[in-house]
């Protein structure tokens, strides 16, 4: 029987509504409609989806998100959930610290099915890309209390020590990811490793192994080791919820590196469709009471193509820094931006630190095609006021695209302490600095490998340029997607760059 002790409430139940809140008045825009200053309605851009547009027809995709409690030293550990029909399928990694690979994964699962939504049909996906926040910070494997968090559970086996814990579920990480397994009841659960490059299985997950394996080409190996209050023991040998443990190699520097274990995750999402049980009602996803603020999520509206469009919240009150990323389609861009999000997480302390708004993929149409033109062929970073004039009676009127509707929204509603646009080139690291991002632009060529090439001035008409006509300092950074052996690597590093920018005064 899967017992853990329970909250007064289900502590855990995914749902419809979006959850936790807005950005601070930054997301306080769900209209979206196109009108001009004078109210009169804007005409739809004419069509010119390409072939590989990859249009996206199927329902609205429904989120939600939440802090389901805080760790150690009191960092917010996140879950989301995608999708309100079919069985759950719970995928978390960071459980160890240390592996990154794990991390790395996850967030470009999460920026697919952003950009690939169709991936989630007949399933609800709950995604927690950072378990141990204080080891992510230290480099460690352990948390600051020096346990091993994926041996403190209550297996049948669990043995207390120094490294697995005085007692079962004795740290507040570990309590969490229990939490959320007994309040799910999810029919598969991927816990995500490195570095043992293999995929390993406990309970009745040979089959899902075996699928997992096939479409991937990786190897399964049982032979890793059976560990006292290992999750595996507890979720999949004792609750007998089919469990894989997915170790990743070493280490990740191109996004062909990734191929096989997104395949791998894939491959999981519809096993839990065709074989998977039905798990619970998801109609509301309720935080941990406990949890002190430090991380908020919502929604923005959707993509001319319907994908959605996410906001989240980090850090304490005062005006944030606006970090936009994916505008341009490319991966270079959402790929530091999804570094930034794991540095974010790991950084979101309540209101001691700066409070930073982070859009991951402003444009997933041009995501999923690779293109700069959304699904109704707009480019969501042109058509903005080259003198910063905010439109009337409805700001929503900046841009003639859905998207840059909604970011436009978030720019008119609150005015930033700052925009940073996260872009991809071909050719190399470049930079364009506004005025009054000197600052930003220091901290950001201090924490990177090199100092950006001078891009000049926003472009009339951008994001960008609409931002600093109305006084915003704006910091646009791109990352060169070639070689692309290492961009990776370089997206990492861009991504700190970023974070010093956007934690400088």
């Amino acid at each position: 029987m899967r017992q853990v002790a329970r909250a007064a409430v289900l502590g855990l139940i995914l749902g419809v509504a979006v959850a936790c809140g807005g950005a601070e008045d930054l997301a306080d825009v769900a209209d979206t409609s196109a009108v001009d200053a004078s109210g009169t309605e804007l005409p739809e851009a004419e069509a010119t989806v390409e072939p590989d547009a990859v249009p996206y027809d199927g329902p609205p995709v429904v989120h939600g998100a939440a802090v389901l409690g805080m760790s150690v030293e009191g960092r917010s550990i996140v879950a989301e959930r995608f999708g309100d029909a079919g069985p759950v399928a719970l995928v978390f990694a960071t459980i160890h610290g240390n592996e990154v690979p794990a991390q790395q994964v996850v967030e470009r699962l999460r920026t697919g099915l952003l950009a690939r939504p169709e991936r989630l049909a007949g399933v609800r996906l709950v995604l927690a890309t950072l378990i141990n926040p204080d080891g992510f910070v230290a480099g460690t494997r352990v948390n600051a209390h020096g346990v091993d968090l994926n041996r403190n559970f209550a297996a049948s086996n669990f043995e207390p020590s120094p490294t697995y814990g005085p007692s079962a579920l004795s740290e507040p990480e570990s309590t969490a990811v229990a939490r959320m397994v007994e309040e799910l009841d999810p029919a598969v659960i991927v816990s995500i490793h490195s570095p043992l490059d293999a995929i390993n299985y406990d309970g009745p997950a040979r089959e899902l192994a075996e699928a997992m394996a096939a479409a991937s080409s990786l190897p399964i190996d049982q032979d890793i080791g059976i560990y006292p209050g290992s999750f595996g023991s507890w979720a999949g040998v004792d609750l007998q919820i089919p469990t894989i443990t997915l170790e990743l190699p070493p280490g990740v520097a191109a996004l062909t590196d990734l191929d096989a274990w997104l395949a791998a995750l894939h491959e999981a999402l519809a096993w839990t469709v065709e074989g998977g049980g039905q798990g619970v009602p998801l109609t509301g996803l309720i935080p941990d009471e406990a949890a002190a603020e430090g991380y908020r999520s919502s929604r923005l509206g959707d993509s001319a193509g319907g994908r959605p469009l996410l906001v989240e919240s980090f850090g304490g009150d005062g005006a944030p820094v606006l970090v936009v990323a994916g505008l341009d389609g490319q991966a270079a861009g959402v790929l530091a931006a999804e570094r930034l999000r794991a540095l974010l997480l790991s950084r979101a302390q309540g209101a001691t630190a700066p409070a930073v708004v982070l859009v991951t993929v402003a444009n997933p149409d041009g995501v999923a095609a690779g293109r700069a033109l959304d699904q109704a062929g707009c480019d969501p970073d042109r058509g903005y006021p080259s003198d910063g004039a905010v439109p009337t009676p409805d700001p929503h009127a900046a841009s003639p695209c859905v998207e840059g509707r909604a970011l436009a929204a978030l720019l008119a509603t609150s005015v930033p302490r700052a925009l940073v646009v996260l872009g991809g080139s071909d050719r190399d690291h470049g930079s364009i600095v506004g005025p009054g991002a000197e600052g930003l632009a220091a901290a950001y060529a201090d924490a990177t490998w090199a100092p950006p090439r001078d891009l000049g001035a926003p472009a009339a008409g951008s994001l960008a340029g609409w931002a600093a006509a109305r006084g915003v300092p704006v910091l646009v950074v791109t990352t060169p997607s070639a070689p692309p052996r290492a961009l990776v690597l370089r997206a990492g590093k861009a991504a700190e760059g970023v974070e010093a920018a956007v934690m400088a005064p």
